[in-house]
Parts: C-alpha cells; sequence; structure tokens
C-alpha cells in the first residue's frame, strides 16, 4: 500500500513538473516574441523619427524658398510700381500714391496686396491711355502741318503773281511812253537794277515754293510712318493754328522788299528834265508800293525768326514722338519675352514641386498651419 502510494505521488510529481517545464517553455517563447516585436517597434519608431527629421528640413527649405521668391515678388512690383508711376506723371502719383494712408512701400505690398493691386490696375489703365492718344495726336499734329504748309504756299503764290503783274505793268508803262522812265528823279533805262532785283526776288520765291512742296511731302511721308503706331494727347488748338499760319504768311511775304534796304540813300541817277504828270503819277505811285512795302516788311520781320522757331519745334516734337514709339516698341518685346520665360520657369517649378506637395500635406494638415501660409501667398 505504502509502495502504491509513493508510486502515485512519484507519478503526481512528474506531471506537476511536466506541466511547470510546458508552462515555462510557453512562457520563454512568448517572451521572445514580445522581445522580437519590441525590438521591430523600436527599429518602426527610429524610422519614423528619421523621415519625420527628413519632412522637417524639407519643410524648412520650402519655408524659406517661399520667403525668397515672395521677396523677389515684392521687389519686382515695387519696381514696376515706381515705372508706371513716372509713366503716369508727378500729379497722378501725387493723388495715387497712398494705401489705405500709407505710402507705398515693400512692406505695405505685403501686408495690403488688394489695395496695391488696385492702384496697379490704375496706372496700367493710365498708360493704355497715354500710348493710345499717341495716335490721335500725330494725325491732328500732321492736319495742322498740312493746312499750314498749304495756306504758305498759296499765299507765296498770290504774292509771285503779284509781282509779275507789277513787272509788266512797269514795262507796259515804259514801252508806251517810248523813252527811259524815271524813278526817284533819275533816268533809268529797260533793264535797271530795281526791275532785276524784283526778278531776282521773283526767282528765289518760286524756289521757296517748290521747297514747301518738297518739306510737305517728306514731313506727310514721315507722319503717314509714325501714324501708325498708338501716340498721346490731344492737337493744338485752333486759334494757335490760326495765329500760326498768319505768322507764316506774313513771314513770307516780308522777302519781296529786301533789295530795297540794300540801295544807298538819295538820288544815284543824274538829274533829269522836268516830267510830265503821266510819269510823275507813276512815279508817286512807285513810291506809295515802296513805302507800304518796307512798313509791311517792318513788322513781319519779327514774325519770320519765330514761325521758323515754331517748324523747328514741330519737327523735334515729331522726333521726340518717334523715339517715344521705338521705346515703347521695344519695352513691349522684352515684357513679352519676359513674360514667356516666366510662365516656362513656373510651369517647370510646378511639376517638380507636386511630388513634394504629397509629402508635406500630411505634416501640414497636422500642425494646422498650412491654410495660414497659403492666406499670407495669396
Amino acid at each position: 500500500m505504502e509502495s502504491r502510494r509513493l508510486a502515485d505521488l512519484l507519478e503526481r510529481e512528474r506531471q506537476a513538473r511536466r506541466q511547470d517545464q510546458t508552462a515555462f517553455e510557453n512562457a520563454k517563447r512568448g517572451q521572445q516574441s514580445v522581445t522580437r516585436s519590441i525590438q521591430q517597434h523600436e527599429t518602426r519608431v527610429l524610422e519614423l523619427e528619421t523621415l519625420r527629421s527628413q519632412d522637417r528640413q524639407k519643410i524648412y527649405s520650402l519655408e524659406k524658398q517661399y520667403k525668397e521668391q515672395l521677396l523677389e515678388r515684392n521687389n519686382l512690383l515695387y519696381a514696376l510700381w515706381n515705372r508706371l508711376s513716372t509713366l503716369c506723371g508727378a500729379e497722378w502719383c501725387r493723388n495715387h500714391a497712398l494705401v489705405n494712408g500709407e505710402l507705398t512701400s515693400m512692406e505695405l505690398i505685403s501686408r495690403n496686396i488688394q489695395g496695391f493691386n488696385k492702384n496697379m490696375i490704375l496706372a496700367i489703365k493710365t498708360v493704355e491711355g497715354v500710348v493710345g492718344g499717341f495716335k490721335q495726336r500725330i494725325r491732328a499734329m500732321e492736319k495742322d502741318l498740312v493746312r499750314d504748309y498749304q495756306t504758305l504756299e498759296h499765299t507765296l503764290d498770290v504774292r509771285v503773281k503779284r509781282l509779275d503783274q507789277l513787272e509788266k505793268l512797269v514795262l507796259a508803262q515804259r514801252q508806251s511812253i517810248g523813252r527811259p522812265s524815271t524813278v526817284r528823279g533819275g533816268l533809268v533805262d529797260i533793264n535797271s537794277t530795281e526791275v532785276n532785283k524784283l526778278r531776282n526776288e521773283n526767282k528765289n520765291l518760286r524756289t521757296e515754293v517748290q521747297t514747301l512742296r518738297a518739306i510737305t511731302t517728306t514731313t506727310q511721308s514721315g507722319n503717314d510712318v509714325v501714324s501708325r503706331s498708338p501716340s498721346r494727347a490731344e492737337s493744338i488748338s485752333s486759334p494757335k493754328r490760326a495765329s500760326m499760319a498768319q505768322t507764316l504768311l506774313r513771314a513770307q511775304s516780308a522777302s519781296v522788299v529786301e533789295h530795297l534796304q540794300h540801295q544807298p540813300p538819295g538820288h544815284p541817277y543824274p538829274a533829269s528834265v522836268p516830267l510830265q504828270p503821266s510819269e510823275q503819277k507813276w512815279i508817286h505811285r512807285l513810291k506809295e508800293l515802296e513805302r507800304r512795302l518796307k512798313a509791311e516788311r517792318e513788322a513781319r520781320l519779327l514774325d519770320r525768326s519765330g514761325a521758323r522757331k515754331r517748324l523747328e519745334q514741330k519737327v523735334e516734337e515729331n522726333a521726340d514722338l518717334r523715339a517715344m514709339l521705338e521705346k515703347e516698341r521695344v519695352k513691349r518685346d522684352d515684357d513679352d519675352t519676359e513674360s514667356v520665360q516666366r510662365s516656362v520657369s513656373a510651369s517647370g517649378s510646378r511639376i517638380g514641386r507636386s511630388g513634394r506637395a504629397s509629402v508635406v500635406g500630411s505634416m501640414r494638415n497636422g500642425n494646422g498651419n498650412g491654410k495660414d501660409r497659403e492666406e499670407d501667398m495669396y
């Protein structure tokens, strides 16, 4: 009985030992699996920390690049504003220099881009109006110059005809008398110096008419080229044009009597016999015409220089307008090329940033700062 009881106890003890060994092995295997899982989790944590540090560096570089681009944009907008305000004029610049009571500056552009945008649009519209007015102004100036030249040409033709008639009258009178005529109390034959001077003056007036016609055709051809491009400002007022035409007409008619100043005073011809009544009448008439021409010449010599100066100013103004138009064309070509280059560079940068934006999106959503940055950008 005792041995059987001991055998049962031994068997029970063996079973208990087997169970303990099995439990120990199970616990050992569980501990090993837990240790492996802990190691895996630690490795994953290290990888995540590395990725996080890399993302932080990328975000920092992107923020730095964004700030640099924003500063460059503000510099460009400020320089553009200075150029446009200069083109619009000092008065316009004084009236539109303030944005919400503050002067336009880099800080104002970064803080209040909407108000600055309104002033920029107004400046661009003003410049467009200025450039669009060039064409009308050039056409008006062209019409005024053509009208003035035509009036001057007509007046010169009238003066030439009058001189021809006067010459014919003198010749007819001499032929009717049948002997040498007397002028200023002396004898003068058919080919006298005064008649020759009048003929030379007639030739000079005709050459001046031809020269003015050539200048008119040249001015019209030059203005046709300029009128294809836009220009600005208003035409000259009608009273100013009328006064200019009158001065031009009076300036050229004064050359009719230039030879009278060069004649020596007194009687260059020897004394003659008493004159007949018909001869005295013609002599008095010629003297009266001479006095009138002298008085008219004294009044018109002063206007000749002014008329020439006005013509020179018109030519210089046309040259300045042509130079301004050439500059505007060059600027427009440069602006077009720069806009094309910027669009190409912007499309390339957007394609390069599309991959990085997907990685940074989760971090910005987690921190809650992405929306603020986008609002600052726009």
